[in-house]
């Protein structure tokens, strides 16, 4: 019995615009009626693990896959402009000419480990994108998928742009195989005329590229909160903050009826969907690279931590706010926060500290950690009137990030035991050196933002300002003494003593941090 037609799906986990859970597009999906999903979230595999178990409950044959950027060694003609310059059409994440907008699939184990590998390289890079080389040398195992929607292969094909234009796309049909190259813009949106033509353009490349069964998933809408944040400058939204239903999910009877007569691009899906189950046999018996708390998916877990720790400190005690805490969650969550808190909780239940022992400083709150938790996002009003900027904390060369966290004083040996046993012990070494300066500002702009709690429209009392470490009753100076820390080069986390009366611990988050699953 055919599959039907593949639903491609872009979950929470995509960059930068991620919304919804992957177990509910597969439950959207799958009332749908199609028996074949593949998860396609930008530069990201966070959601694998949950994509793969809510496929097994609703009985779809899941795919894994990754939509990316290659680069092309061609340069840009299209002009730098700011982001309100844009017009509507433009309100998209589209490449540049010389990128080109792709969908990776996994046929099977050997082409998981590729999509890692790639993702690896793509965080390792200034500018998230994969070039075509490098493509190249990770293609086993790989079925490459051109003209998702934003693409200049779909644009080409939808007649939105002349293929002399785009012919840095030849080099990449050159060197990918063909028997793994497929053209998925088929939509079951256009009507048969539309699809009719855009098949016809495909036919009459001079590189020929077979269709693929598939439907993209939408689920963006104008007043979602941060893709939508650059449209509403233009078209200005009374309700700024309220999010309709995200998901669109079109019935596959559309493109089936459409791509009668084509079994080649029904085949491709199946196969597909045959190699997937290698990935998903493994998963299932595999456990998570890290190791959940509570037995629930990463994002899951900061979730509640987040709300835990909003309710405990005073900053969220009332049900109507949960949904503004959430869109806030929605933003910091896919930046390094979620993996630095997950470290801190798991380091804490590793060494037996109390709950509340780590608890976060002015700085951790001058960081933006809490600016976020209490509203203060990048598109509220109120951001300006900070005391600070994000970008105070500056990154290290590697691009990573670093702050400090209040901890007692005595607990270096059982860190350090703690940190090599998540972490590994060839990357832990003693060093010394002082605290960033920049450490110093932080800390006056987070007691800054604390007694402010009043101005900010929430009801809870305001939390109380956490007391000063020791050393700063007794000695009232701009900077802190040198000290003995325990640092893990790259992945880094380090711990520094202070004074006798208190320690710091401190953690530097690398590009290519690999935990929660990524």
């Amino acid at each position: 019995m055919s599959l039907g037609p593949l639903i491609a799906i872009q979950s929470e986990s995509h960059l930068p615009h991620g919304l919804v859970p992957a177990p509910l597009l597969v439950e959207a999906a799958a009332e749908a009626g199609y028996r074949a999903a593949a998860l396609v979230d930008r530069h990201s595999l966070g959601s694998v693990p949950s994509f793969l178990a809510a496929c097994k409950a609703r009985g779809i044959q899941p795919i894994v896959g990754m939509t990316t950027n290659l680069a092309f060694d061609l340069e840009s003609s299209r002009d730098t402009r700011d982001v309100f310059d844009l017009v509507p059409e433009d309100l998209r994440d589209g490449p540049s000419t010389s990128d080109e907008t792709v969908t990776l699939l996994a046929e099977e184990w050997a082409g998981f480990k590729n999509l890692v590998a790639l993702l690896d390289t793509i965080r390792g890079r200034k500018r998230e994108n994969l070039p075509i080389e490098t493509l190249m040398e990770f293609s086993e195992g790989l079925h490459l998928v051109l003209g998702p929607p934003g693409s200049a292969f779909e644009r080409v094909i939808s007649g939105r742009r002349p293929w002399r234009t785009a012919l840095h796309l030849e080099r990449l049909l050159d060197l990918f195989p063909r028997s793994r190259t497929c053209f998925g813009g088929i939509y079951s949106g256009p009507d048969e005329r539309e699809l009719g033509l855009r098949l016809s353009r495909l036919e009459k490349l001079p590189k020929k590229v077979p269709p693929l069964a598939v439907h993209w998933a939408a689920y963006r809408n104008d007043r979602e909160r941060f893709w939508g944040a650059a449209k509403r400058t233009l078209f200005p939204s009374p309700t700024p903050y309220e999010i309709e239903s995200p998901l669109m999910v079109e019935h596959p009877e559309g493109i089936q009826v459409a791509l009668q007569g084509l079994s080649s691009a029904l085949s491709r899906v199946e196969k597909l969907a045959v190699g997937g189950k290698e990935i998903e046999r493994l998963f299932s018996s595999t456990p998570p690279i890290y190791p959940s708390p509570r037995g629930t998916d990463t994002h899951s877990f900061f979730w509640t931590i987040t709300q835990e720790i909003a309710i405990s400190t005073g900053h969220i005690n009332r049900s109507e706010y949960k949904d503004r805490l959430y869109e806030e969650f929605q933003y910091f969550k896919q930046t390094e926060w979620p993996t630095l808190f997950l470290l801190l909780w798991d380091l804490r239940r590793r060494v037996g500290l109390p709950p509340g022992t780590l608890r976060p400083s002015g700085a951790w709150i001058g960081a933006s950690l809490f600016a976020h938790l209490l509203g203060l996002s990048r598109v509220d009003p109120v951001r300006a009137e900070l005391p600070f900027q994000p970008t105070s904390l500056s990154p290290k060369p590697d691009n990573s990030l670093s702050l400090e966290v209040e901890c007692p004083h005595g607990w270096e040996s059982n860190l350090l035991t703690a940190a090599e046993s998540l972490l590994g012990e060839t990357r832990a070494a003693l060093i010394s050196g002082p605290p960033g300066d920049s450490i110093i500002q932080l800390e006056r702009a987070g007691a800054r933002i604390l007694p402010k709690w009043e101005d900010l429209g929430f009801s809870g009392n305001r939390p109380e300002t956490p007391p000063a470490p020791p050393r700063y009753l007794t000695e009232q100076k701009s900077e802190l003494r040198d000290g003995t820390c325990l640092h893990l080069s790259g992945r880094a986390i380090a711990f520094r003593s202070d004074s006798e009366e208190s320690g710091r611990i401190q953690f530097t988050i690398g590009n290519r941090l690999a935990l929660g699953g990524l």
